[in-house]
């Protein structure tokens, strides 16, 4: 199932924190962030291929890896300036 909350808890089983410091510490990431490594979200990506609706939920979320991700499944076309 690919619904908002099943695509967290997944991330969060992806986490590391070592990747979670480095992400914070180094490249500005902001917490909550999981500290998911951009190879490990591809089993999710490929899964999820594109979905804008799931996207612009991840995007509601305040975990970083979760708003990076939705900028990976998100659908361009679909995008508004509305969007965040």
């Amino acid at each position: 199932m690919n619904s908002t909350e099943a695509i967290l808890e997944e991330l969060e089983l992806l986490g590391k924190p070592s990747i979670r410091n480095m992400l914070v510490n180094n490249h500005g990431f902001l917490k909550p962030c999981f500290g998911v490594k951009i190879s490990d979200m591809k089993s999710i990506i490929r899964r999820v291929n594109v979905d804008h609706g799931l996207a612009l939920n991840l995007c509601d979320t305040v975990n970083c890896g979760a708003k990076y991700l939705a900028g990976l499944i998100l659908d361009d076309v679909k995008m508004t300036m509305r969007d965040p």
